[in-house]
């Protein structure tokens, strides 16, 4: 999931160009949140199963794409952003392509 996330976060700050990791996070923010929480949601519920196997599956979803989230929100932006101001960088960021598999 976190992949989905962050690869649509730098889609849009490719289509947008240089400098536009803050117009990038604007744009794809409430994505990659409505994506998010309704899977949080939907795991969420597996915590309130009898089955212990089955609320740790819960449990371990639900950590893992809250910390999937706050990765894809805070932590790429700053790199991403970190990796811009570095001059011989710049070129290769912008160069990258993304495939689908």
């Amino acid at each position: 999931m976190c992949d989905d996330y962050n690869l649509l976060i730098f889609h849009r700050y490719q289509e947008e160009g240089e400098g536009s990791v803050s117009v990038a996070i604007r744009s794809s923010a409430n994505p990659v949140l409505a994506s998010g929480l309704t899977s949080l949601m939907g795991y969420f519920g597996l915590l309130f199963v009898e089955h212990p196997g089955i609320r740790s599956l819960g449990l371990l979803a639900v950590v893992g794409i809250a910390v999937s989230l706050l990765t894809a929100l805070v932590l790429f932006p700053v790199i991403l952003g970190s990796l811009e101001r570095i001059p011989s960088l710049k070129k290769d960021i912008r160069s990258l392509e993304i495939t689908s598999r």
